[in-house]
């Protein structure tokens, strides 16, 4: 075998210390035969790399030789370190456009790579086809363009990348030309193993068409892709209820690997659910990799509301970056928080390239921010820890939703990608001018009303939830036309309330324990206005609380009319629209004490958490309602009671 000779040997050795240059050089030195190379394929890469492997037993020069290790590593999915070779034979001489172009597009660095395809394209290089298909994917991806251009481009690809038949039937969809993209797929059905499971979809989707959609998922099942057996177990249940059947396609697809289908199983109780390995459900070491389990968090089944995490504390050692780079590659969310040891993520830098959502948790120690500089596949960043090593993360290509807390927030609100934003600014000589095109803009600042005033792009935000604002003039919200929900949380002296009735898109109000509204009755139009007409939603006072339903928690609800309330809320809400959040907290305590209603149990530091504590109930909520009422319509009970509060009547 192959394997055992010199060259093979080596080759091994060469691989497994990841020395990627003097496995270049093992061929041109001593020479290494094609059955070599394919015995390194079935070794090394799964059967998935012949013509790389080949190409490095036959290779003539160094540049040659480097660009098919290159290769080999993408195959393997080994990405950062497929990029760094791709660098070294293009500098060694070998034409590396396509490959830097297709890496670079993987680490989601469009910039970097257009030139390189463009130029791939131009020229009509080698596999130019697949450089006009990645073309492709930037225009729609990135520019959302679904031109006759795209289609064009993605489908002089049809044959060097099956996928594009795929990706042109779905452009042609989103243009509503449904009919020319099922015939595309027909037409690709027999040839392209890729086109079946799509064309159930689209049949099933678009036309209603159970029966194609049925065939078409039997052929992909057949043809090796799993997921025809789970859609045809979803059909048989769903369309045909016929559970017997539903339960023997959902097998076929769990035989096959589908971990989603063996849940179905378990659910259903046609499968016991299996033993946790090493302290991981079982189907976590199914989906990822058996050397990541020790770091990832999970539920016992899998939940796209919470995916896991790869958490990285002080409990475990830490992981490799090897290992925290297969991670990123995964797609899991990292979570740094070590706390009694110190993390320098230099040491990491061959895995940050690969990692696309990561926090750092407050309390983390961490040292080392400039390698995130590198990060080119990120797209979700929150950072919790203050911090004072300066980062420009307005450098990153890919990043689109950021979270940022102490001295780097003003890099990240130059970021030219960033949708959405969460900033904590613990200090008032922090007022970044806010440049990224962000929609969801989420702030903790008492000088929020500042910062908002410096939004380069206002037109472009929808969502606004601010915390802790002091001073907070809405007026500048009248800068936000297209602004549709509004969450206010513990802000102090709300001034110009008024301002929310030229908010015309506006959709969602919230306010939580907001005191000193300047106009409480204009946060209940705007709120009335954003409910359809349904003025229960809003009960102003005793602060405003936004805390709906009797749920399992005991919160209760203050606007029904008819339930627990007993018909009180209305006309009890429409009395405490006489009086701002602070002095409906003291003059509702001060009811509830006169009837006897109060009880030390429920007192803490500040009346106001008291009462929180009261309408969190389940029956004191009703007594004080009824003890408030009569107390509103009676003048004299009344003026006892705002005297007991210390309180003007307005």
């Amino acid at each position: 075998m192959a394997g055992d000779t010199d060259v093979g040997s080596t080759a091994t050795a060469l691989f497994a210390a990841e020395r990627w240059r003097q496995l270049a050089d093992l061929p041109l030195r001593g020479g290494a035969s094609e059955a070599d190379a394919d015995e390194l394929n079935t070794r090394l890469s799964e059967g998935f790399s012949e013509g790389p492997w080949r190409r490095w037993a036959s290779a003539s020069d160094i540049g040659a030789a480097l660009h098919a290790v290159g290769s080999v590593l993408a195959n393997n999915e080994r990405n950062a370190e497929a990029h760094g070779v791709f660098l070294s034979a293009e500098d060694a001489g070998a034409d590396c456009d396509l490959a830097l172009g297709d890496s670079f597009v993987i680490r989601g660095d469009w910039a970097a790579a257009l030139p390189r395809l463009r130029r791939v394209v131009g020229a009509r290089s080698s596999q130019w086809e697949v450089a006009a298909f990645r073309l492709a994917q930037h225009a729609r991806e990135v520019e959302n363009r679904t031109d006759d251009e795209v289609v064009e481009l993605a489908s002089v690809a049809f044959e060097e990348v099956p996928f594009a038949v795929v990706f042109v039937g779905d452009l042609l969809r989103r243009r509503g030309e449904t009919d020319r993209a099922r015939a595309l797929l027909e037409s690709h059905l027999d040839t392209n193993d890729h086109v079946p499971f799509e064309l159930g979809v689209h049949l099933y989707e678009v036309f209603g068409d159970v029966d194609g959609a049925k065939a078409a998922f039997l052929q992909a099942y057949e043809r090796g892709d799993f997921r025809g057996a789970y859609n045809l177990g979803c059909l048989a249940s769903d369309v045909d209820d016929d559970q017997i059947e539903a339960v023997e396609w959902f097998r076929r697809a769990a035989d096959a690997g589908d971990s989603m289908a063996r849940v179905e199983l378990v659910r259903r109780g046609a499968a016991a659910r299996e033993d946790d390995v090493d302290g991981q459900p079982a189907w976590v070491t199914s989906f990822y990799p058996v050397d990541l389990a020790p770091w990832i968090l999970a539920e016992s089944e899998p939940d796209s509301s919470r995916p896991p995490l790869f958490v990285v504390d002080d409990d475990k050692p830490f992981p490799t970056a090897g290992q925290l780079g297969a991670a990123g590659r995964a797609k899991l969310r990292i979570h740094l928080h070590p706390t009694k040891r110190g993390l320098d993520l230099t040491t990491f830098a061959a895995a940050i390239p690969d990692l696309q959502d990561l926090t750092i948790e407050k309390g983390a120690r961490i040292t080392g921010l400039a390698a995130l500089l590198e990060a080119r596949s990120l797209t979700d960043l929150n950072v919790r820890i203050l911090g004072k090593e300066p980062l420009d993360l307005s450098a990153l290509p890919s990043l689109r939703s950021a979270s940022v807390t102490g001295a780097n927030v003003l890099s990240v609100c130059r970021n030219p990608h960033v949708e959405w934003l969460g900033l904590g600014l613990p200090r008032a000589s922090q007022l970044p001018v806010i440049e990224a095109p962000v929609r969801t803009l989420i702030m903790t600042a008492k000088h929020s009303a500042a910062v908002l005033e410096r939004m380069v792009q206002p037109h472009l935000l929808e969502s606004l939830t601010l915390y802790s604002a002091r001073d907070l003039d809405l007026d500048v919200l009248r800068r936000f036309a297209n602004l549709r929900k509004l969450e206010l949380n513990w802000c102090n002296g709300v001034v110009n309330a008024a301002a929310l009735a030229d908010l015309t898109e506006l959709r969602e109000l919230e306010l939580y324990r907001c005191r000193n509204v300047d106009d409480v009755r204009a946060v209940k139009a705007a709120q009335s206005r954003t409910s359809g007409g349904d003025d229960g939603g809003t009960v102003a006072g005793p602060f405003l609380l936004f805390e709906y339903g009797e749920d399992d928690e005991g919160l209760f609800d203050l606007s029904t009319g008819d339930g627990g309330w007993e018909g009180l809320a209305e006309g009890f809400a429409d009395r405490v629209l006489s009086y701002n959040g602070y002095d409906m907290e003291k003059l509702v305590v001060a009811i509830a004490k006169d009837a006897g209603l109060w009880s030390r149990d429920v007192e803490r530091d500040s009346e106001a958490e008291a009462l929180h504590l009261i309408f969190r109930g389940r029956e004191s909520p009703v007594a004080i309602a009824k003890a408030a009422w009569r107390i509103l319509q009676d003048a004299e009970q009344l003026e006892k009671a705002l005297r007991a509060a210390r309180l003007v009547r307005k």
